[in-house]
């Protein structure tokens, strides 16, 4: 049985994103209010930035079946496969986990839902083998 969950990367990868996103919604602002009439260029700009959130949230999913961890990333070729036979999980705050044993080193991700419930499920899909 599969389960889903939706996820960010770690604090500083998220820091520098979001900042990212910000200075491009700000970039927009900025040559719409240097223009009287409906810039086309601030148009397309804050669409742009509106479609890369969109596909990096929708995107960013991690997906737990009996044998492994599948944290999915916006390129699919940056997708992360981790066993889960020797994977530990640990809730370190609400909406952060660190996952100790990947092939990967140890990853830190962040969760939309409840740390601790993501933890849960990953070691219950380890455990039902």
């Amino acid at each position: 049985m599969r389960q889903k969950f939706a996820y960010q990367p770690p604090v500083m990868d998220l820091i520098i994103f979001w900042g990212l996103i910000i200075a491009a919604y700000g970039l927009a602002i900025s040559l719409q209010m240097e223009t009287t009439n409906v810039s086309l260029a601030a148009i397309i700009v804050a669409l742009l930035t509106s479609l890369v959130v969109l596909v990096q949230v929708i995107r960013y999913r991690g997906v737990v079946n009996r044998e492994n961890l599948i944290l999915r990333r916006v390129l699919p070729s940056n997708t992360l496969t981790i066993p889960t036979n020797n994977l530990t999980v640990t809730a370190i705050s609400s909406h952060r986990l660190t996952l100790v044993g990947t092939p990967y080193g140890n990853l830190q991700i962040g969760t939309w839902r409840r740390a601790s419930k993501v933890a849960e499920l990953i070691k219950q899909q380890g455990e039902t083998k």
